[in-house]
């Protein structure tokens, strides 16, 4: 068998792969090509530490797969399948760069390729065998110790981190392409470092699992739909004041529909009407003026498109809870608290 590289735990891959010089994390190589898993672990495989765990429901332990045993995170290549089920004493998120594999996990089983990803908790229960198709395969695995992943997760909300831990479903994601290059080429400039660099090494490997995070968190809790081009300039103008005193015939005419149509496809893309849209935008346009203008309220409410001052407080008060007069006497004195 091949020496165990420098890095922990980890071994060499042929030579001649034109993929990779450096060595990779996770298994060795016989001189036959044949994968024999890294010495001094006599069981199963190199990342189980804990020899007393039950064969049947083993768990992965952070130090023994990790390069860097003191830090907070680490990633390994994978190039191969891996048969056992087992949940961690960590959180892991892989991202696949090539080939395909069957990925199970928590009893369910699902192929997946080239930019597929997914953040895998300590009790999610996972495995992978190779898909069919053979030829590569590999995946990026990056391990994150507990603690870090929370204080990662807690600039963008307190529960967040429980409300991930209580999904049912896998936390699975796609990696656009820009994205995934980016990330794979800073793993392997990271894998030929030297040993001594081994605190810009988690620096860097911080970097990249912010990167991840953030893709992975935009994509479960997105801003909004995809519009199609004429809709998105269509909510762009109704959000200008000159849209304000707008017909229906009239707006009508800056979209490729007749109003009737316009309307249901409004409510089917946007989830409200277009007169509840228009409402919303009309106020918070007049809220900006009374709270920075020194307008008065009958002014302003003739900027935002009100036919009659009572219309006005009228629409005003049901969205927003007071009335315009009320904005704009806690605008002039802010000590006042609204009534």
């Amino acid at each position: 068998m091949s020496e165990l590289c420098p890095l922990k735990t980890a071994s060499f891959i042929r030579s001649d792969n034109p993929l990779f010089a450096a060595p990779l994390f996770g298994r060795a190589l016989d001189n036959a090509g044949k994968v024999c898993y890294t010495a001094g672990m006599e069981e199963i495989t190199p990342l189980f530490a804990d020899r007393g765990q039950s064969k049947t429901k083993p768990v992965a332990d952070f130090e023994s797969a990790s390069a860097w045993k003191k830090a907070d995170v680490a990633f390994n290549f994978v190039n191969y399948e891996y048969p056992f089920p087992h949940t961690h004493g960590h959180w892991e998120l892989f991202f696949i760069f090539k080939g395909e594999i069957s990925h199970n996990i928590n009893g369910r089983s699902c192929r997946i390729g080239a930019a597929d990803a997914c953040l895998i908790r300590p009790a999610d229960r996972h495995f992978f065998t190779l898909a069919k198709s053979g030829g590569d395969y590999w995946h990026v695995n990056f391990l994150l110790k507990t603690e870090y992943l929370k204080s990662a997760l807690a600039p963008f909300g307190e529960g967040l981190y429980a409300t991930l831990l209580a999904d049912p479903e896998p936390l699975a994601f796609k990696i656009p392409e820009p994205l995934l290059d980016k990330v794979l080429h800073k793993c392997l400039q990271i894998q030929t470092l030297a040993a001594e660099n081994i605190d810009w090494n988690v620096l860097q490997c911080k970097l990249l699992v912010a990167r991840l995070l953030n893709e992975f968190l935009e994509q479960r809790c997105p801003i909004g739909k995809d519009y199609p081009d004429w809709l998105n300039s269509f909510l762009k103008y109704l959000n200008t004041p000159s849209s304000f005193s707008d017909s229906a015939g009239r707006l009508a005419k800056k979209t490729p529909y007749v109003y009737s149509h316009l309307s249901r496809l409004f409510k089917q893309c946007v989830g409200c009407t277009l007169g509840q849209y228009r409402a919303a935008a009309k106020v918070n346009y007049a809220k900006e003026l009374l709270l920075h203008s020194g307008r008065t309220v009958l002014d302003i409410a003739a900027a935002a498109g009100f036919d009659s001052p009572s219309h006005f407080n009228h629409v005003f008060k049901c969205r927003t809870g007071l009335t315009p007069t009320e904005i704009k006497r806690h605008a002039l004195n802010p000590a006042l608290e609204p009534q």
